[in-house]
């Protein structure tokens, strides 16, 4: 049904930046992914990754907190850093990125502020500011180039694979427009929304593995994933939605 379907959207949305795996296995697809999915590197930071097994090896956690919370152009970063003004630069985590990863590897909740960015006890505490909305200019997508990306996006997957393959869209976030008729939702709203639809999935699934679905347009709006994936069968899914 569709109210199970938004529910559990406002849930995973709710959830999205806590220290759980879907959105920590999101945030290793973003940022460290194109340097460790060959198969040469381990772990091999793909959907197929199994972070309880991770966890499980105590040295590659210390080297991954160490070498994430170095400074920017400190030998060994990670992200990968190259020079600051550079081609080929990746800026480093970001403290709530860091914070993230650092609550996942010790098992606790992310904290609502981390020791950097949390104001001092002598001082009153702020209110939190309202985040700035982006000055790009973010082109409408409308309905019908949806559905021709999925189309397209569909007929270029193996005849085997068509009848599991399910998509996720968050267009209707991204088009959304404030009375003024100013984008509504900041680039960082949008990430987390785009954290929830992994979460989402993962929370409905029967598998015993993390599955990360896949954006297929550049705007990072329609997301494919196999039923399959998630040990789900076309009915399963037709509950849902």
């Amino acid at each position: 049904m569709k109210s199970l379907l938004s529910l559990l959207l406002l849930s995973a949305i709710a959830t999205a930046h806590a220290a759980d795996p879907a959105a920590v296995l999101a945030l290793f697809e973003k940022h460290c992914s194109e340097c460790h999915s060959d198969g040469d590197e381990t772990p091999t930071l793909t959907a197929g990754i199994n972070l309880d097994n991770f966890l499980k090896d105590e040295d590659k956690i210390k080297s991954l907190l160490d070498r994430i919370s170095r400074a920017d152009a400190a030998k060994g970063r990670m992200p990968k850093s190259g020079k600051a003004g550079t081609p080929g630069y990746v800026a480093p985590l970001t403290k709530e990125e860091i914070a993230l990863i650092n609550a996942w590897a010790k098992g606790e909740a992310k904290p609502a502020a981390t020791a950097s960015n949390a104001p001092a006890a002598s001082e009153p505490a702020k209110p939190a500011a309202t985040e700035a909305k982006p000055d790009v200019v973010r082109a409408f997508i409308p309905l019908r180039t949806e559905i021709q990306a999925i189309a397209a996006d569909l007929a270029k997957l193996d005849t085997a694979l068509q009848p599991t393959t399910r998509y996720v869209t968050l267009t209707n976030l991204y088009n959304l427009r404030d009375k003024q008729g100013e984008v509504a939702e900041s680039d960082s709203q949008l990430d987390i929304y785009r954290a929830a639809v992994s979460k989402l999935l993962n929370s409905i699934s029967r598998a015993g593995r993390i599955a990360v679905p896949v954006a297929i347009d550049e705007a990072k709006t329609i997301f494919r994933f196999d039923l399959r994936d998630y040990a789900l069968t076309a009915r399963d899914w037709e509950d849902c939605v």
